[in-house]
Formats: structure tokens, C-alpha cells, sequence
């Protein structure tokens, strides 16, 4: 808490955490006596006056202020409640609130006037003015719930200062960061008023300009109070909002995504409203408690698979923060486990922000990541050659559709799309004669003996008998269309040569 001097010079002192039972002020003993006997005798009960009430009445009697004046102001019994203040300082505390309630424009407390307040009352202190201010609020808010059932929990909603209670934010944070800031040029002052901080110009930008992105901002500034009214709103209209919907009013008002899910459970508790299982919030809660799930190993289907993908490239390309609600959100939609939706996550990003592109999807890295059709196994393109010439001679419609490769990757143990497109366009090639197609048994063939395949040397053979001798650029070509070295094409016109050299001499 800030230090400052009140009226007469003196030092406020320091609070301890040790406080002295009723330690007021240094009095003659007989005239306390004599206090306490009137006190007593005028309230006349069984048990006599309370401790509370003849102090009360010791601090207001006029011999004992005259004494006190001249002593130290300061009672340090106040910084433990409200409850125990003097009946003359409670007294002056309504007619300062009910002052500001009712006669001023602005319904807020700054530091200014708490301060002030503290000077009137002999030094009390700001904090149990701030604590007191809170209480009688809450205190306003519940005589008015009484008479209206059906009001919410945002009546008089403008002489809060957070979403929590004041009491609970007073003892977490210190003063200086409550009701001021620093006041040089470079701080501005802290408004909870959008009509007080902007212009009318500026107030149409801030409501018509959607693409302002509220993450970022400081919402203590300017949208604390209509994050407040917001929430309140929001419970009107759905009291089992589904996590999307939380997650996108936690973007809108920059509030985090379990300040949002505690508030709405104290309201639906404070109007005793029944969540069901299959509620929202029910759900809510169970994926709470599935925070340390461990990933389960389960096949996962296709369709939720390309539901996490998408999600997840929104959300790493448009730098949002994964954050719990994004969590809660996806398990909605699929029931995965926490732990495998943050696993994904972290891999995709990765993957995406590491490729170096523009718009570089998960779809453009699976496509550049598939797997060449060349390493599949011989039972894998088995069935590849027989899906191709079922849906060649047998199917009318020629082009592979997006199901049928769907399901065709589902039969062949979750073999990749692209990696089946591509060998389809590897073998149509092969069919126009463009490339030569390889049979998985020739490929077989190939890798076991270690021999030129047949058809090979017969192209070369036909190339040998129109030019024995051809240029780099034809070497070159041959070499890629037979999946040939440029050694290898080489040594076979080379020895091809000297064989027909050897044969002539022999014949001359």
C-alpha cells in the first residue's frame, strides 16, 4: 500500500500481521471505567454490553476525543474487518456511498476519492474503505434479487472492479495496481468506460471493424465492462453453452477459457439449474477430468483424422494459441484423447512452419511425404493391379473418385491416398505406352536375379540397330525411361559394338 501523511503530519504506519485485541487508544483508566459503566447501563441487557459496542462508544464519547485528537489516529483493528469499525465511521461510510450512488455521474470509485474518504475519516484506511465499498454492493445486489427474482447476477454490475470479488483480488494484488497507475506521460489511466475512452468515431471503428484481433488488446481497458455485461448475456440466452461457443467468446473478449466455464457454473449454481449428462457442460466437465487420459491404441477413422487436421491447420496458420479451449473443442467433435489431439498438434506445427512455403497445408506435405510406389510390397501392388483393371474393364466411369480411394486405402491397411494416386498414374502412363509399366513380377524377377530385365534389352537392342552410336542427350533419355544408370546404357552399346567388331573379323 502506498505511504502518504494525513491532515496533521503523521506517517501512516505499516500494517502487521500480529494485531492487538482492541488496542484503540492510550486513555486514563477511570475514565474508560466510567464509560463502560454508562454503556452497560444504557443498554441494560442480561449479559451487558459487548466488547464491540463499548468500543464503539469509547472512540465517539466526547472526553475521549478530545484526548485522541492529540494522539495517534490510527486503529489497527480496522485492517482486520468491516464488521468492527465504529458505529460513527459506518455511519459516515453510507452517507459517502449513497452520495455517490445517487448524486454522481460516475458510479466507479477512483483512488482520488478513496483517498479523500480516508482523510475524512481520521485515516481509515484504503483497503477496509475498498473491502467495505465491495460488501455493501453485494449487499444492494442481494435486496434487489429479493425483490426481483428474475434479475441476473450484472445488477449494479458498474461499482465492481473484477469479475472475482473485491475482497478475494484485494488480497491478491496490491493496491498500486488497483486503483492507479503511474501518472507520467508515458502510463495512461486505467477506464472501464468505452464512452469515456473513445470518441464517437472511434467507437464506430472499434464495433464495425471485425478483423481487430482481441487477443491481443488489453481488455482491461477498454473491454472489461463489456466482457462482464457479455457474460451475463451469453448465460441468458444458452445456460449449457458447448465449447466452441466458449472458445469463441474467450477470442472475442480476450477472457480465458476457464474464467469463463467457473463463472457460468457459479450462476447456473446461485439459480440452482440442473445440468443433465448429455449437456454441455457435463461434457465440459468429463473433459476436465480426462486431462491425463493416456492415448489409447485405437484405430482412428478417417473422418475424424481429416476433422483434427483441419482444425489444426486453422489454428497454426492463424497463430492462435492451442490453448484448452481449442482441446475441449475438438474432443467434442471426435472424443480423442487430450493427450493425442496436443500430440498432433505439436507435429503439425512442426511439419508446416518448418516447410518454408506460403499456404503450405497438411494436404500439400502428405502429397510431398507419400510414399513411392516402387517400395510397396508384392502383395500390396497385387491388389493394386487387381483394383486397376476392375475399375478399368469393369466400371463405366474410368476416373478414381475421391471414395473410392478413401476405400480402396481402407482395404490395402491404410495405405496412403496419394500414394495409391500416384501409382495409378504411374500405370496409366504405362498403359499409353509413355512409360514401361513393371509387373510385380518382373520387379521381383529383377531384384532376385540381378539381371537386365527382357523388355529392356529389347529396347535397347531396337535403339542399337537404328543408331550405334548415339549422342549424351539420347543416352540420357534412355537411361530415364528404362530406370537405367547412365553406366549401364553405355556398357551396353560399348560391349554391343565390340561384339559386332569381333564378328566381322571372324567372317573376313
Amino acid at each position: 500500500m502506498a505511504e502518504f501523511l494525513f491532515e496533521n503530519g503523521m506517517k501512516e504506519p505499516k500494517i502487521e500481521e500480529d494485531f492487538e485485541e482492541f488496542e484503540l487508544f492510550k486513555v486514563p483508566d477511570l475514565l474508560e471505567i466510567e464509560v463502560k459503566q454508562e454503556v452497560q447501563d444504557e443498554y441494560d441487557t442480561q449479559f451487558g454490553a459487548s466488547e464491540t459496542e463499548i468500543q464503539n462508544e469509547l472512540f465517539c464519547h466526547p472526553e475521549m476525543k478530545e484526548k485522541h485528537e492529540t494522539t495517534i489516529p490510527y486503529n489497527k483493528t480496522w485492517q482486520r474487518t468491516p464488521e468492527r469499525l465504529p458505529i460513527e465511521i459506518l455511519r459516515r461510510l453510507e452517507e459517502a456511498y449513497l452520495a455517490k450512488k445517487y448524486a454522481s455521474n460516475s458510479k466507479l470509485w477512483s483512488y482520488d476519492e478513496i483517498r479523500q474518504l480516508s482523510a475524512q475519516l481520521d485515516g481509515l484506511s484504503e483497503l477496509n474503505i475498498a473491502r467495505w465499498i465491495s460488501e455493501r454492493n453485494s449487499v444492494a445486489r442481494a435486496v434487489e434479487q429479493q425483490k426481483n427474482p428474475t434479475m441476473t447476477a450484472s445488477l449494479d454490475i458498474e461499482q465492481n472492479f473484477d469479475f472475482v470479488p473485491l475482497q478475494k483480488w484485494i488480497r491478491e494484488k496490491p493496491m498500486d495496481e488497483i486503483f492507479w497507475k503511474n501518472t507520467s506521460e508515458q502510463s495512461k489511466p486505467i477506464t472501464h468506460n468505452l464512452d469515456e475512452s473513445f470518441t464517437d468515431d472511434e467507437k464506430e471503428d472499434v464495433e464495425l471493424d471485425e478483423s481487430v484481433d482481441l487477443v491481443d488488446a488489453k481488455p482491461v481497458e477498454v473491454r472489461l465492462r463489456d466482457a462482464r455485461q457479455a457474460i451475463s448475456d451469453f448465460f441468458r440466452t444458452n445456460h449449457h453453452p458447448s465449447p466452441e461457443d466458449l472458445r469463441a467468446f474467450s477470442d472475442t473478449y480476450g477472457v480465458r477459457y476457464r474464467s469463463i466455464v467457473e463463472s457460468l457454473d457459479r450462476k447456473r449454481a446461485s439459480k440452482q439449474i440442473v445440468c443433465e449428462p448429455n449437456d454441455s457442460c457435463s461434457r465440459i466437465s468429463s473433459y476436465f477430468a480426462r486431462e491425463s487420459e493416456p492415448i489409447r491404441l485405437l484405430p482412428i477413422s478417417k473422418h475424424k483424422e481429416k476433422i483434427v487436421e483441419e482444425i489444426l491447420e486453422k489454428i497454426i496458420w492463424t497463430r492462435k494459441c492451442f490453448d484448452i479451449g481449442s482441446v475441449h473443442m475438438l474432443m467434442d467433435l471426435t472424443d480423442l484423447s487430450p493427450t493425442y489431439l496436443r500430440t498432433q498438434y505439436s507435429k503439425w506445427k512442426y511439419r508446416l512452419l518448418n516447410a518454408k512455403q506460403l499456404n503450405y497445408g497438411i494436404e500439400d506435405w502428405k502429397r510431398d511425404n507419400a510414399m513411392d510406389p516402387s517400395d510397396l510390397s508384392l502383395p500390396i501392388l497385387r491388389q493394386l493391379e487387381d483394383a486397376y483393371l476392375k475399375k478399368k474393364y469393369s466400371s463405366a466411369e474410368k476416373e478414381w473418385s475421391g471414395e473410392e480411394l478413401q476405400r480402396l486405402s481402407e482395404q490395402l491397411d491404410g495405405l496412403s491416398e496419394y500414394t495409391i494416386n500416384k501409382w495409378i498414374k504411374i500405370r496409366n502412363d504405362a498403359a499409353k505406352n509413355i512409360l514401361p509399366y513393371i509387373s510385380p513380377s518382373k520387379r521381383q524377377e529383377m531384384k532376385k536375379g540381378g539381371k537386365r530385365v527382357e523388355y529392356k534389352t529389347k529396347l535397347l537392342l531396337e535403339e542399337f540397330e537404328i543408331n550405334p552410336r548415339p549422342d549424351r542427350m539420347k543416352i540420357e533419355d534412355l537411361a530415364n525411361t528404362l530406370d537405367m544408370t547412365l553406366h549401364a546404357v553405355r556398357g551396353f552399346f560399348a560391349r554391343r559394338r565390340r561384339l559386332m567388331r569381333q564378328a566381322t573379323s571372324q567372317l573376313s
